[in-house]
């Protein structure tokens, strides 16, 4: 038993019922749809993001590499100056001939100056470097002297018995 009467009757309530469901499959898709949107502006703007960040990592990155990469000439510049500071801290000593490192000192205003500058990795390092080369040819110098005389006095071992 049925608790339709006719045909017309259950056809009439189905189509109205099939009508419900019908607007009720439309309003969750339409609210799946909205998430899925959501969803998607909130993945777009995570890699929009995501890409500022790339973006100034490597920027920063370049940055950094052409601060303190340098190149051939700047590495030319602080071999150079290591060289001539140590040939002019040898000659000028050797010009002076004082038994006091005159230009070992001279060599550390250098490595001050170095230290101080507001110049570029490459301009400070070569003030440094060459001022402690020429610290080092000045030393050099003072304790091998090409006259045979020596500035400073050879160290002699203690007697055997003396403790």
């Amino acid at each position: 038993m049925t608790p339709y009467k006719t045909i017309e009757e259950f056809e009439e309530q189905f189509y109205e019922q099939s009508k419900i469901d019908a607007a009720k499959l439309q309003r969750a898709k339409s609210k799946l749809e909205r998430e899925l949107l959501d969803k998607a502006a909130t993945i777009e703007a995570y890699e929009a993001s995501t890409m500022q960040v790339r973006d100034t990592v490597r920027q920063a990155g370049q940055a950094l590499d052409s601060r303190l990469g340098g190149d051939w000439k700047e590495l030319a510049l602080v071999m150079t100056s290591a060289v001539g500071g140590l040939a002019s801290g040898y000659l000028l000593q050797r010009a002076v001939d004082l038994r006091v490192p005159v230009f070992a000192l001279a060599g550390t205003v250098l490595i001050g100056a170095g230290a101080l500058a507001r110049q570029g990795w490459a301009v400070r390092g070569a003030l440094i470097v060459g001022g402690a080369t020429m610290a080092g040819g000045s030393t050099v110098y003072l304790l091998t002297r090409p006259d045979g005389t020596q500035a400073v006095p050879p160290v002699t071992p203690p007697p055997q018995g003396a403790r």
